[in-house]
C-alpha cells in the first residue's frame, strides 16, 4: 500500500494554466459538508478539487491545511483506514492545535485525541528535482528548501512564482522514515485573464468601420452630383479619407479579437 502512495506522491501533480482559479476555502467547506452528508465518493473528489486550487490560488494559511486534514483524516477513518486518519489527524494538529470541527462527534475527537498522543514516529525526507529558474519551493505554505525532513503525515509542496501566486500542487501523506522523490516536471506558461476591453475594444472599431465604409459609399453619389472642381476635389478627398479610417478601424478590430483569442 505505501509503496503505491509514494509512487503517487512522486509523480503525481497539479499544474494549472486556467483564466481562474477556485477558492480552496470554499472548497474545504464543501468536502466538509459533503463528508457530514456521508457522500464520500463526492468529499474524496473536492478534496482533489481542493489540491488544484492550490495549484493556483496561492500560499495557503495554516488553519486552511488544518481543515483539509482534519476533513481527510475524517473520510479515512469512515473508510476504516484508522492509521491514515490518524496521520492526517496529526498533521492537522500541528499547523492549528486548536482547530476541531465538533460536529464530527466524540468518537472521532478521541481518534483526533489518539493522534495526538501517540509516541514520536521516525522523521520521512522529501527530495524535489530542480525548481524553474524564478520560482520558489513551499512546504506547507511556507517557503523552503528541499531536501526536506519532516514528520510523518500530510504535507504540502507548490512551486509560486515571486508573488506567491501558485504553479503547482502536490500533497502527500508519508509514512514513517521514507524518502521520496517528487518529480514536478515542466510548468505550462501561465494563461493570462483574457482581456475583455480588447473584445469590447474589437466590436467598436468594427462597427466603426462600417460606418466609415458607408459614408464613404455615400460620397460617391456626391461625386456625380457635384458641381464644380473644387467641390468634385473635396468630395474626393473625403470619401479617400473615410476609405483609409475605414480601413484602419478595421485592422483594429481584427487583431483585437486575434489578442482576445490567443491570450
Amino acid at each position: 500500500m505505501w509503496s503505491m502512495l509514494i509512487w503517487w506522491a512522486a509523480w503525481g501533480g497539479t499544474v494549472w494554466a486556467q483564466d481562474e482559479c477556485p477558492d480552496p476555502a470554499a472548497i474545504a467547506d464543501a468536502a466538509k459538508s459533503a463528508l457530514l452528508d456521508a457522500e464520500m465518493e463526492t468529499a474524496e473528489a473536492l478534496m482533489s478539487e481542493a489540491e488544484s486550487a492550490l495549484g493556483c490560488s496561492g500560499l495557503p494559511e495554516p488553519e486552511l491545511l488544518a481543515r483539509l486534514w482534519l476533513v481527510e483524516g475524517a473520510r479515512l477513518y469512515f473508510l476504516d483506514d484508522t492509521f491514515g486518519a490518524q496521520s492526517a489527524f496529526r498533521s492537522a494538529a500541528r499547523l492549528a492545535p486548536s482547530l476541531w470541527f465538533p460536529e464530527f462527534g466524540e468518537r472521532l475527537y478521541g481518534v483526533y485525541q489518539q493522534a495526538q498522543s501517540s509516541d514520536a514516529l521516525t522523521p520521512a525526507e522529501i527530495r524535489l528535482d530542480a525548481v524553474p529558474e524564478k520560482m520558489q519551493a513551499a512546504l506547507n505554505g511556507q517557503p523552503a528548501d528541499f531536501p526536506q525532513v519532516v514528520p510523518p503525515g500530510s504535507h504540502l509542496i507548490q512551486i509560486v512564482e515571486r508573488d506567491g501566486t501558485a504553479r503547482y500542487a502536490r500533497m502527500v501523506m508519508l509514512p514513517p522514515d521514507e524518502i521520496i522523490d517528487i518529480e514536478v516536471g515542466p510548468l505550462r506558461p501561465v494563461k493570462p485573464t483574457r482581456r475583455w476591453g480588447m473584445l469590447g475594444i474589437s466590436g467598436a472599431s468594427l462597427i466603426a468601420a462600417g460606418g466609415m465604409a458607408y459614408l464613404a459609399n455615400q460620397q460617391s453619389e456626391r461625386i456625380e452630383q457635384a458641381d464644380s472642381s473644387a467641390a468634385l476635389q473635396r468630395t474626393q478627398r473625403q470619401q479617400s479619407a473615410l476609405t483609409v479610417a475605414s480601413y484602419g478601424l478595421g485592422g483594429v478590430a481584427v487583431t483585437g479579437g486575434v489578442l482576445f483569442f490567443a491570450c
